[in-house]
């Protein structure tokens, strides 16, 4: 498998590190003042459209959102090389677009994790599939996003408006990046 970009490397260090934060008994603080929720949006605490990316509920959380992010990043991160901006970029606006979404469809609900990024990540996966590898699931991540949605929809206590938020952005993100220039279809 071809080695992830540095910053999603960067990404899921950070991640592990809030975590052991969290384990090391600031769980409530780190919950209460870094989720995504709206009502404290309201009150100017926008940095939460980011800092939520980063806080996460549980080991299997975590480890199955960084796992995800290993993937897809190493899947992606060859194609978005020609510029060291382009993956951050798209990882920055795949959790800005989760956050979004959640606020917009949960408002009154807060919600953690990378799992808006990892989805994101999964939009531009396609992306590149259909504009650049020949097929719509070309690398499987159809069929992964499809899986995904079902389990977003169907499990209780998962953020629907992160995962399709996250999947929106990344998605028009990676759309931006891949599709061909007019004239070379």
């Amino acid at each position: 498998m071809i080695r992830p970009p540095f910053f999603s490397r960067l990404m899921i260090g950070s991640c592990f590190l809030v975590f052991v934060l969290q384990l090391a008994g600031f769980n409530d603080v780190i919950v209460s003042r870094f989720s995504i929720y709206a009502p404290a949006l309201r009150a100017g605490e926008w940095w939460r459209l980011f800092s939520s990316g980063f806080v996460h509920g549980s080991l299997m959380h975590l480890g199955f959102n960084m796992l995800m992010l290993y993937i897809l990043s190493s899947r992606i991160g060859p194609a978005l090389s020609t510029s060291p901006w382009r993956f951050p970029f798209l990882y920055g606006a795949s959790l800005f677009g989760g956050s979004l979404g959640a606020v917009f469809l949960e408002p009154n609900l807060p919600a953690i994790g990378a799992s808006g990024a990892v989805f994101g990540l999964g939009g531009a996966v396609l992306m590149y599939d259909r504009f650049q590898a020949g097929g719509w699931n070309s690398s499987g991540a159809l069929t992964w996003l499809g899986l995904n949605l079902v389990l977003t929809f169907a499990v209780p206590g998962i953020s629907v408006g992160g995962h399709l938020g996250g999947l929106l952005a990344g998605g028009l993100v990676g759309w931006w990046f891949f599709k061909p220039a007019p004239g070379l279809r």
